[in-house]
């Protein structure tokens, strides 16, 4: 499991990965809150791993920022543990992004000053009313992306 006291050197880490250096926009340095139907949460904007400023979380796609993502699957398991059934949630109809489609059944982005792991706790009673008892965690893993490795544009369904 993922603390954040880890989260400077995943970041920094996936940085040089990268090969990008991180522009930054200095925000309020606030966590993450809500305005209106709006969530907002700050990223950390790193050199070297050193903190330099947060930022707002919209912003992260203008400057080409790197965001990390935290999802999590459910399923039923059989009587020796094994998955028999992936559950998959539908995004609601009114959805600005990706509206109707497949999806995890919670997840979101992470913001400056929480882990993965809480990441997903919090999404899923933000998103799902599940309480840390009812979404019974057990496993998390850090998948890094490599570059060159995108997938396929999302499809869209005709109209």
């Amino acid at each position: 499991m993922l603390n954040t006291a880890d989260w400077p050197a995943i970041a920094a880490a996936q940085a040089r990965d990268a090969g990008a250096r991180l522009p930054f926009y200095i925000a309020d340095g606030g966590q993450a809150r809500r305005t209106g139907s709006v969530a907002r949460a700050h990223l950390p904007a790193l050199d070297d791993g050193r903190l330099l400023a947060t930022f707002e979380r919209a912003a992260a796609r203008f400057w080409g920022t790197l965001t990390f993502g935290a999802h999590c699957n459910g399923y039923l398991a059989d009587a020796h543990g094994r998955p028999t059934h992936l559950w998959i949630a539908r995004r609601s109809f009114t959805k600005p992004t990706d509206p109707g489609l497949l999806d995890n059944l919670v997840g979101g982005g992470v913001p400056h000053g929480q882990s993965p792991f809480d990441c997903v706790r919090r999404e899923g009673w933000e998103e799902a009313g599940l309480s840390d008892a009812e979404s019974d965690l057990r496993s998390i893993k850090l998948k890094r992306r490599v570059k060159g490795s995108e997938p396929p544009p999302a499809h869209h369904p005709p109209d």
